[in-house]
Protein backbone atom coordinates (compact mmCIF):
# COMPACT_ATOMS: atom_id res chain seq x y z
CA UNK A 1 0.00 0.00 0.00
CA UNK A 2 1.06 3.32 -0.52
CA UNK A 3 1.65 6.00 2.12
CA UNK A 4 -1.88 7.62 1.48
CA UNK A 5 -3.47 4.14 1.96
CA UNK A 6 -1.62 3.44 4.62
CA UNK A 7 -2.36 6.35 6.42
CA UNK A 8 -6.60 5.75 5.42
CA UNK A 9 -6.57 2.06 6.88
CA UNK A 10 -4.46 3.19 10.17
CA UNK A 11 -6.95 5.64 10.96
CA UNK A 12 -10.22 3.11 10.28
CA UNK A 13 -8.51 0.74 12.53
CA UNK A 14 -7.68 3.26 15.21
CA UNK A 15 -11.22 4.33 14.92
CA UNK A 16 -12.46 0.33 15.37
CA UNK A 17 -10.18 0.76 18.41
CA UNK A 18 -11.79 3.37 19.87
CA UNK A 19 -15.43 2.31 18.90
CA UNK A 20 -14.09 -1.31 20.15
CA UNK A 21 -13.31 -0.07 23.65
CA UNK A 22 -17.00 1.48 23.99
CA UNK A 23 -18.92 -1.25 23.65
CA UNK A 24 -20.74 -2.95 26.17
CA UNK A 25 -19.68 -6.32 27.22
CA UNK A 26 -23.29 -7.26 28.66
CA UNK A 27 -24.56 -6.72 25.24
CA UNK A 28 -21.83 -8.61 23.37
CA UNK A 29 -22.71 -11.19 26.06
CA UNK A 30 -26.19 -11.31 25.51
CA UNK A 31 -25.83 -11.92 21.70
CA UNK A 32 -22.69 -14.28 21.80
CA UNK A 33 -24.46 -16.68 24.26
CA UNK A 34 -28.27 -16.46 23.47
CA UNK A 35 -29.52 -18.73 20.28
CA UNK A 36 -32.73 -17.29 19.46
CA UNK A 37 -30.84 -13.55 19.92
CA UNK A 38 -28.14 -14.41 18.00
CA UNK A 39 -30.11 -16.20 15.26
CA UNK A 40 -32.63 -13.06 14.93
CA UNK A 41 -29.67 -10.46 14.31
CA UNK A 42 -28.31 -13.00 11.68
CA UNK A 43 -31.09 -13.83 9.71
CA UNK A 44 -32.01 -9.89 9.39
CA UNK A 45 -28.37 -9.24 8.58
CA UNK A 46 -28.32 -12.30 5.79
CA UNK A 47 -31.75 -10.49 4.42
CA UNK A 48 -29.22 -7.27 3.53
CA UNK A 49 -26.34 -9.61 2.00
CA UNK A 50 -29.48 -11.61 -0.29
CA UNK A 51 -30.01 -7.96 -1.20
CA UNK A 52 -26.42 -6.93 -2.21
CA UNK A 53 -26.92 -4.12 0.58
CA UNK A 54 -24.28 -2.66 3.01
CA UNK A 55 -25.21 -1.45 6.01
CA UNK A 56 -24.97 2.55 5.33
CA UNK A 57 -26.93 4.03 7.97
CA UNK A 58 -26.24 1.81 11.36
CA UNK A 59 -29.38 3.72 13.21
CA UNK A 60 -31.24 3.04 10.43
CA UNK A 61 -30.19 -0.75 10.55
CA UNK A 62 -30.64 -1.30 13.71
CA UNK A 63 -34.29 -0.02 13.95
CA UNK A 64 -35.07 -1.67 11.12
CA UNK A 65 -33.59 -5.10 13.01
CA UNK A 66 -35.70 -4.09 16.00
CA UNK A 67 -39.21 -3.78 13.26
CA UNK A 68 -38.12 -7.22 11.94
CA UNK A 69 -37.69 -9.21 15.50
CA UNK A 70 -41.14 -7.25 16.28
CA UNK A 71 -42.96 -8.27 13.13
CA UNK A 72 -41.39 -12.18 13.44
CA UNK A 73 -42.42 -12.46 17.27
CA UNK A 74 -45.84 -10.59 16.89
CA UNK A 75 -46.22 -13.47 13.96
CA UNK A 76 -45.25 -16.38 16.06
CA UNK A 77 -47.61 -15.16 18.73
CA UNK A 78 -50.59 -14.45 15.98
CA UNK A 79 -50.38 -18.39 14.90
CA UNK A 80 -50.63 -20.00 17.87
CA UNK A 81 -54.31 -20.93 19.42
CA UNK A 82 -54.33 -22.39 22.73
CA UNK A 83 -53.86 -19.23 25.50
CA UNK A 84 -51.15 -20.52 27.60
CA UNK A 85 -49.15 -21.09 24.00
CA UNK A 86 -50.31 -17.60 23.52
CA UNK A 87 -48.98 -15.99 26.97
CA UNK A 88 -45.50 -18.14 26.59
CA UNK A 89 -45.05 -16.48 23.08
CA UNK A 90 -46.11 -12.82 24.08
CA UNK A 91 -43.56 -12.97 27.10
CA UNK A 92 -41.15 -13.89 25.15
CA UNK A 93 -42.25 -11.05 22.78
CA UNK A 94 -42.26 -8.69 25.23
CA UNK A 95 -38.54 -9.60 26.21
CA UNK A 96 -36.92 -9.66 23.61
CA UNK A 97 -39.06 -6.62 22.59
CA UNK A 98 -37.45 -4.66 25.78
CA UNK A 99 -34.16 -6.18 25.54
CA UNK A 100 -33.45 -4.86 21.77
CA UNK A 101 -35.60 -1.58 21.93
CA UNK A 102 -33.41 -1.12 25.37
CA UNK A 103 -29.61 -1.55 23.78
CA UNK A 104 -30.96 0.00 20.72
CA UNK A 105 -28.13 2.47 21.22
CA UNK A 106 -25.38 -0.68 22.23
CA UNK A 107 -26.04 -2.00 19.16
CA UNK A 108 -25.65 0.59 16.69
CA UNK A 109 -22.10 0.76 17.99
CA UNK A 110 -21.37 -2.59 17.37
CA UNK A 111 -22.73 -2.24 13.49
CA UNK A 112 -20.23 0.62 13.51
CA UNK A 113 -17.38 -1.21 14.51
CA UNK A 114 -18.65 -3.92 12.30
CA UNK A 115 -18.74 -1.49 9.21
CA UNK A 116 -14.91 0.03 10.32
CA UNK A 117 -13.58 -3.50 10.39
CA UNK A 118 -15.69 -4.42 6.80
CA UNK A 119 -14.33 -1.36 5.01
CA UNK A 120 -10.09 -1.73 6.59
CA UNK A 121 -10.93 -5.73 5.41
CA UNK A 122 -12.25 -4.34 1.84
CA UNK A 123 -9.13 -2.14 1.08
CA UNK A 124 -6.91 -4.73 1.58
CA UNK A 125 -8.85 -6.67 -0.75
CA UNK A 126 -9.27 -4.82 -3.18
CA UNK A 127 -5.40 -3.82 -3.01
CA UNK A 128 -4.87 -7.78 -3.79
CA UNK A 129 -7.48 -7.92 -6.47
CA UNK A 130 -4.81 -5.28 -8.15
CA UNK A 131 -2.18 -7.85 -7.55
CA UNK A 132 -0.43 -9.63 -11.00
CA UNK A 133 -1.58 -13.32 -11.62
CA UNK A 134 -5.17 -12.71 -10.03
CA UNK A 135 -7.09 -14.49 -12.33
CA UNK A 136 -10.81 -14.04 -13.05
CA UNK A 137 -13.82 -15.70 -11.11
CA UNK A 138 -17.09 -16.21 -12.44
CA UNK A 139 -20.67 -17.03 -10.86
CA UNK A 140 -23.35 -19.15 -12.39
CA UNK A 141 -26.09 -17.08 -13.58
CA UNK A 142 -29.77 -18.27 -14.93
CA UNK A 143 -28.14 -16.80 -18.46
CA UNK A 144 -25.07 -18.78 -17.82
CA UNK A 145 -21.86 -17.22 -16.38
CA UNK A 146 -20.32 -13.98 -15.02
CA UNK A 147 -17.33 -12.68 -13.81
CA UNK A 148 -17.13 -11.32 -10.72
CA UNK A 149 -15.21 -10.54 -7.99
CA UNK A 150 -13.11 -12.47 -6.03
CA UNK A 151 -14.27 -14.97 -2.69
CA UNK A 152 -11.26 -13.15 -1.01
CA UNK A 153 -7.52 -14.50 0.15
CA UNK A 154 -5.62 -15.87 2.31
CA UNK A 155 -2.86 -15.43 4.00
CA UNK A 156 -0.57 -17.45 5.53
CA UNK A 157 2.78 -16.46 8.00
CA UNK A 158 5.77 -18.36 8.19
CA UNK A 159 4.44 -20.64 11.30
CA UNK A 160 1.35 -21.63 9.20
CA UNK A 161 -0.97 -19.63 10.96
CA UNK A 162 -3.60 -18.21 8.21
CA UNK A 163 -5.95 -15.67 8.39
CA UNK A 164 -9.00 -15.68 5.54
CA UNK A 165 -10.44 -12.35 4.10
CA UNK A 166 -13.78 -13.00 2.79
CA UNK A 167 -15.44 -10.27 0.73
CA UNK A 168 -18.14 -11.26 2.54
CA UNK A 169 -21.30 -9.19 0.72
CA UNK A 170 -19.82 -9.99 -2.56
CA UNK A 171 -19.74 -13.83 -1.75
CA UNK A 172 -22.41 -14.50 0.52
CA UNK A 173 -24.90 -12.25 -1.96
CA UNK A 174 -23.61 -14.66 -5.08
CA UNK A 175 -23.94 -17.76 -2.85
CA UNK A 176 -27.29 -16.64 -2.25
CA UNK A 177 -28.99 -15.73 -5.09
CA UNK A 178 -26.63 -18.20 -7.39
CA UNK A 179 -28.58 -20.45 -9.98
CA UNK A 180 -28.24 -23.56 -8.11
CA UNK A 181 -28.27 -27.09 -10.19
CA UNK A 182 -26.30 -29.24 -7.82
CA UNK A 183 -26.64 -33.77 -8.41
CA UNK A 184 -27.86 -35.34 -5.65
Amino acid sequence: MNIEETKKITGILSDAGKTFRTLDSGVLSMISEDEETKTLIKTFNNTKVRAGEKIKNTKMHTAGLIAYIYDKAKNDVEKVKRPQNKEVKQQNMDRLMKVFRSQASKLVTIFDMQNLLVDAKDMIIRKLEKAKGVASTFVRTSKGYKVTKVEGFVAIDQVGKAVKLVDRLEFAHQNFNAAKNWAK
